[in-house]
């Protein structure tokens, strides 16, 4: 592995049943930047995203993180190593507050019971608490259950929570899904944020192909768990392979960079 990258995937298999939902994908991820995996549904993305966090397990192929294999660790040991991931649909602790979501996520990362540590935080704990909401703008929910938030509120809560685990690779699947073009706009600005300000790297699954195009510096393309093509987005949106996967299937998204989904 060259010493800038990240994560490096490595002729990744994965089958259920008759099934091969990854077909020998690979792809690296250079550290301090931000890029894409996108595809037609049922390309094989979240399943990849499920490997690289610990998920499920490849029947071939190999995961190295940091230049170490982490191929066979469990999710929680991943994490600890420096791996966050949002899902599609944001996981919340819905009965807690938005305060308590970030420091469950925190006092995770450094390997505390969170059943006899929850309620005893420290100051310093919660004011990296109080850091985490102020840099997503949260500070308006931050005591509020996040069953009661708004959905686009509830998104941004899942990424805090993943950020408060102080990664150095954020997972991020379909993170503007369902949101409005105000939203999503902000969305945008937060992730240059993260790179930027927290040096964390990024790795995006989206059909929301505005923010592909202006935010990623690398776009992965899947088509039937198969590596289809990468390069920079305005490479990609010309590429006729990529092109064929998603008109030629009738997919719902289009490769304009104006498109919202």
């Amino acid at each position: 592995m060259l010493p800038d990258v990240v994560l490096e995937v490595k002729g990744v298999t994965k089958r259920f049943g008759g099934l091969i939902a990854l077909d020998n994908v690979s792809l690296r991820v250079r550290g301090g930047t931000i890029q894409g995996i996108i595809g037609p549904n049922g390309s094989g993305k979240t399943t990849l995203f499920n490997v690289l966090s610990g998920i499920l397990q490849p029947e071939a192929g190999r995961v190295a993180f940091k230049g170490q294999d982490i191929t066979k660790l469990p999710p929680y040991q991943r994490s600890r190593a420096g791996i966050a991931r949002t899902f599609q649909q944001a996981r919340l602790f819905t009965s807690l507050t938005v305060r308590e979501n970030i420091l469950a996520s925190y006092l995770e990362r450094q390997s505390l019971n969170l059943s006899s540590r929850m309620w005893k935080c420290s100051s310093g704990q919660k004011g990296y608490a109080d850091e985490v909401i102020e840099f997503f703008g949260l500070q308006p929910f931050q005591e509020t259950a996040c069953a009661s938030l708004p959905y686009g509120v509830q998104k941004l809560t899942e990424i805090a929570r993943a950020m408060a685990s102080k990664p150095d690779l954020l997972l991020l699947d379909e993170p503007v899904n369902g949101m409005n073009a105000e939203e999503v706009k902000g969305v945008c600005d937060l992730l240059r944020r993260i790179k930027e300000e927290l040096k964390v790297t990024i790795l995006l699954i989206e059909h929301n192909m505005s923010l592909v195009m202006s935010e990623c510096e690398v776009v992965n393309v899947l088509s039937s768990g198969l590596n289809l093509a990468k390069g920079s987005p305005q490479v990609i949106t010309t590429n006729e392979q990529v092109i064929e996967a998603y008109l030629g299937k009738r997919v719902g998204i289009s490769l304009s960079p104006s498109a919202e989904s």
